[in-house]
């Protein structure tokens, strides 16, 4: 079941923020629209953790559009395979980043090598126990859905959405790369109609790619994907104090609040809102750091 498809890999096919949808443009078609996500040449993977287009993904071109948003916009992300088939792997990460296009009249002119990248959101295992990772909620069509930071400050920003694919694990440099970017143009929060109180803060733990991936990182090179129950480590350091407040079922938070299951694995708490049923007469937990590593006793699986 977890073989993977012949030649299928795929790309960002579409984001929505506020109910505003802002597609994407398959690579290599000739055809495209205006848009907002930054169009890469083709949709196979990047391969090793030194490649120069992992900022950005495949020689991508700055886009048309920024997307309009706010602190605390709801917004989804959508991938897709070539054709507008389903999204076809299965096993991996999905992380989430922001970069602020600092010293560029806008994020189309922003070399994104000089990014600065903080983490806004991760999600990676579903259920330890039987191996099954979020990841999986792309291969049914299903969107990734958070929030903007309410805690970031107004201006021009890259989302960079990526997924890691480690189903060719243990082979050596088998994990495959797929970042993809989206403008994004933020405004001040309305403190006149918001019942929200904003206020920005400077993102802390921010990366650059490459350089925030080491080939040895215990979630780039993870041959023990296979053995259940899972344990993972999420590569690209810690998530950013600047980060989402939801996750795709609007409920999970990122200080990693989690069910313990009977064996003593950990999962997430939002099993059931996202479709997986969570396993039987499981107890709160709240042991875990703030970049999603349980820390009770028992198997350890990221959340």
């Amino acid at each position: 079941a977890l073989a993977p498809l012949a030649a299928a890999h795929g790309f960002l096919g579409k984001i929505v923020i506020d109910g505003k949808t802002y597609a994407g443009n398959e690579p290599g078609t000739g055809k495209g629209t205006p848009s907002a996500i930054q169009r890469v040449d083709t949709i196979d993977p990047l391969k090793g953790v030194d490649n120069v287009n992992l900022p950005c993904g495949s020689h991508a071109q700055p886009a048309a559009l920024h997307a309009d948003a706010a602190p605390g916009s709801n917004l989804s992300v959508f991938w897709t395979d070539a054709g507008g088939q389903n999204w076809p792997h299965r096993v991996g990460p999905v992380m989430t980043y922001m970069a602020a296009c600092t010293g560029a009249a806008d994020c189309a002119s922003f070399n994104a090598s000089n990014a600065q990248w903080f983490k806004i959101d991760q999600l990676g295992l579903q259920d330890a126990q039987s191996g099954l990772w979020w990841h999986n909620e792309f291969m049914q069509g299903r969107s990734l859905s958070m929030s903007i930071p309410e805690n970031i400050a107004p201006g021009n920003y890259l989302l960079r959405s990526e997924i890691i694919a480690l189903h060719l694990m243990p082979e050596p440099n088998g994990v495959e790369f797929y970042p993809a970017c989206a403008q994004l143009s933020i405004a001040a929060p309305n403190t006149t109609t918001s019942s929200t109180t904003f206020a920005s803060l400077t993102p802390n733990a921010t990366v650059s790619f490459p350089g925030a991936y080491a080939a040895n990182d215990a979630g780039i090179f993870a041959p023990g994907v296979f053995d259940t129950p899972v344990t993972y480590t999420f590569p690209g350091g810690t998530v950013s104090n600047v980060r989402s407040a939801s996750d795709s079922a609007g409920t999970r938070d990122l200080d990693a609040k989690t069910t313990k299951a009977a064996s003593g694995t950990q999962v997430p708490a939002s099993l059931t809102a996202s479709g997986v049923q969570a396993p039987a007469n499981t107890t709160a937990s709240t042991g875990a750091s703030a970049n999603g590593t349980a820390t009770s006793a028992g198997a350890q699986p990221s959340t």
